[in-house]
């Protein structure tokens, strides 16, 4: 099976800064996976998705509307 993928890789202080609703890692809701995690990164995407869950956002990706806030809403259960 293939899947495509996005490889993504930040030093703490650019993670840190991009960490907002809004940005390119609000897409992290859909889904993502950590490969390797020294500084405690997935202790600060779970609580990003709770302060996502708590915004009322949409994006349309593809012409699909994706209600990131209610996906976060069932992730952050």
């Amino acid at each position: 099976m293939r899947r495509n993928i996005d490889l993504h890789i930040f030093d703490t202080t650019s993670f840190n800064e991009n960490l907002t609703v809004g940005t390119f890692l609000t897409g992290l809701v859909l889904g993502y996976k950590i490969l390797k995690d020294n500084v405690g990164v997935k202790e600060k995407i779970q609580e990003f998705i709770r302060e996502l869950s708590r915004e009322e956002k949409c994006f349309y990706i593809k012409k699909r509307k994706w209600n990131l806030a209610a996906i976060a809403k069932t992730k952050s259960k």
